[in-house]
């Protein structure tokens, strides 16, 4: 049932889809050109490249009574967004600049400069890692210098991180790789894999979109493992406990993490990049807009 919600922009088509489904998206604001989403408990963030701006709004259902928030503004190609309590992190690959603003909001932190093509961007307690054109780098939280992880300058992609374990992807070379302050020396766990880009990770296991495939590769090692085929590029990965949900063009599809066939969760209003899953709903970047669902 579509009443009460704001199926902005469902008609014709869209709307016939919503009831035919029963998947009926809201649309939470309309604003810009919204990219990488994150969330936490009470809002949904994403950077915005056209604007220039870290963004939250309100994850509330109900009214349309809620405005987003510009966290910080004139900012130079914002790419990457990452949370812990407090703050907000973001790239800029226009700047070089590595950033953080409270959530609360105020004067934006410059924790790196000079960065050189910059990409994603991922939290641990205590520190800060990101990926660049020049490989992956990290900074304590507290202060001191930029790090890269490892000897190897290749371009990087994705990244993640699981209990201060940092995941990430090698476009050029189909590799993905571990590293941990216990063992510092990068593990490789695949290589040779397509186009390798998107990547999450779970207690067990790691998530990857390729350029046609969504793959499942152990933690502890072993081959990846095939979970879904997409007509093209996964644009972007997040799961919740027992699905894993990616973007590609007007659609959004899951797949169970034991595997079997994938399933459509939305179409027709996607068209964006950004995706991030909590225990009720899905939250995507669509054209101008930030919307969610109810997943099951």
């Amino acid at each position: 049932d579509c009443s009460g919600l704001r199926c902005d922009g469902c008609a014709p088509e869209g709307l016939d889809y919503c009831i035919a489904t029963g998947r009926c998206w809201e649309v939470l604001c309309t604003y810009g050109a919204p990219g990488v989403v994150d969330i936490d408990g009470t809002h949904v963030y994403w950077v915005d490249d056209t604007r220039g701006e870290v963004v939250r709004i309100e994850k509330a259902t109900g009214e349309y009574s809620y405005e987003p928030q510009a966290l910080a503004t004139g900012l130079d190609a914002p790419v990457g967004i990452a949370l812990d309590d407090d703050w907000v992190y973001w790239t800029e690959s226009g700047s070089g600049l590595v950033q953080r603003v409270l959530k609360s909001g105020g004067e934006s932190e410059v924790l790196v400069e000079g960065g050189v093509g910059l990409d994603q961007i991922a939290v641990s307690k205590d520190a800060v890692f990101w990926t660049s054109s020049e490989g992956v780098w990290m900074r304590s939280k507290d202060g001191g210098e930029a790090t890269r992880l490892g000897d190897t300058s290749e371009r990087a992609a994705g990244i993640t991180q699981w209990q201060g374990e940092v995941f990430w992807t090698l476009p050029d070379k189909g590799d993905v790789l571990v590293w941990s302050s216990a063992n510092p020396e990068p593990k490789l766990l695949a290589e040779g894999l397509n186009e390798v880009d998107a990547i999450a990770v779970d207690a067990v296991n790691v998530y990857v979109a390729t350029k046609n495939d969504l793959l499942k590769i152990p933690k502890s090692g072993g081959e990846p493992e095939l979970l879904a085929q997409s007509p093209a590029f996964p644009r972007d990965i997040a799961f919740d406990s027992s699905h894993v949900y990616w973007t590609y063009d007007e659609e959004i599809y899951r797949v169970a993490k034991s595997g079997g066939a994938k399933e459509e969760v939305a179409r027709e209003k996607p068209m964006g990049h950004g995706i991030a899953v909590d225990e009720t709903h899905v939250y995507w970047a669509g054209l101008a807009q930030i919307l969610k669902l109810v997943h099951d």
